[in-house]
């Protein structure tokens, strides 16, 4: 079966609101949206660069999908999420952004900083997490629009859809999951996963992304509802081949979506071929992940034999040895060392 994703060229918010519209309907959304009493959208708002920098989502894209919203379904409750991040807190981007006056202006937008939520510990045991912190915003919510960028990135190659659920971790200090990005990301999108993706692409961004890069124009708009399939577009769309997105390769691989017998509606022959970093620099990157990788896997490690031996004094080797089966020892040895929370 062919999944489908819609590229339109746009120029105001007229043009979006009826990509939107007509996007929607292409992808049989409607009756979900109109029954939905949450709405949670996620635009991209990873630092303090402004929309036209390529960085960040633009908040023009952002209210026009509030209106289309408001068309259809006017007694739901939107919710635009963001989380605090090491350059920048959700409240602050909220307020340099102008989303702020999304929410004075439309009575049933709230903005919510999930880094301040209410949040719940749950265990998801994931590829790499073991335990998540959900925000109450996503645990309660009906329906999930994710308003990723068009952009290149530095570790990855590209930040789209599925990159943008990075921003659905609470903590402000998020460094620690890069080095495991491709499982990171299968398993946040395996629990928030988007029922609506769209990519701004008002302006993208090319060469050193996610933040310093150059703004490259393209007028699109890509919409689907598979975010692998989405983002597969994207990168095409980008010049990249699929299987050169680490990531996006992953994902795939695991079930978050499909890559294969993707059909593009609309604008099916856009080819822009965004500037990267050299070859050697990318390669050197991902060679500095892997290093930290490794890294982080003998920290666990020497975390994990600190625990025995703290144990083994207390209670004595005996004892733990008669206590603790080998496969028990196996299963949390996994645990302790591969594994971690997020």
């Amino acid at each position: 079966m062919l999944t489908e994703v819609i590229v339109r060229r746009v120029a105001s918010s007229e043009d979006i609101v009826k990509a939107m519209r007509l996007s929607v309907g292409k992808l049989n959304e409607i009756h979900k949206l109109k029954t939905s009493h949450s709405i949670v959208l996620k635009p991209n708002l990873c630092c303090g660069k402004s929309s036209s920098s390529g960085a960040t989502t633009d908040v023009m894209v952002v209210e026009s999908i509030i209106r289309f919203l408001n068309e259809i379904n006017p007694s739901a409750e939107i919710s635009i999420i963001e989380s605090n991040n090491s350059s920048l807190k959700a409240h602050e981007a909220f307020r340099i952004f102008g989303f702020t006056g999304l929410a004075d202006k439309y009575s049933n937008v709230k903005l919510v900083n999930i880094s301040r939520d209410k949040r719940y510990y749950v265990e998801v045991n994931g590829y790499v997490l073991t335990n998540l912190v959900i925000p109450e915003t996503l645990l309660n919510m009906d329906y999930f629009i994710s308003i990723a960028k068009l952009k290149t990135h530095i570790f990855e190659r590209i930040s789209c859809v599925l990159k943008n659920q990075f921003g659905c971790l609470t903590e402000m200090h998020k460094a620690r999951f890069h080095p495991f990005m491709s499982e990171v990301l299968t398993d946040l999108n395996l629990v928030y996963k988007p029922d609506l993706c769209v990519i701004d692409g008002l302006p993208g961004m090319e060469g050193f992304g996610p933040t310093d890069g150059t703004p490259v124009h393209t007028g699109l708009l890509i919409i689907g509802k598979d975010p692998v399939a989405t983002d597969s577009v994207a990168a095409q769309i980008m010049g990249f081949s699929h299987g050169s997105i680490p990531h996006l390769r992953f994902a795939a691989k695991h079930g978050v979506g499909n890559m294969k017998d993707v059909h593009i509606v609309g604008e099916d022959n856009v080819s822009l071929n965004f500037r990267f970093v050299s070859r050697m620099a990318y390669l050197e990157t991902r060679v500095a992940l892997r290093l930290q990788r490794y890294g982080q896997l003998l920290e666990n490690m020497g975390n994990l034999i600190e625990k025995i031996r703290s144990a083994s004094l207390t209670v004595g080797i005996s004892y733990v040895r008669k206590k603790v089966t080998y496969g028990f020892a196996i299963r949390n040895v996994k645990y302790w060392i591969f594994r971690m929370d997020g």
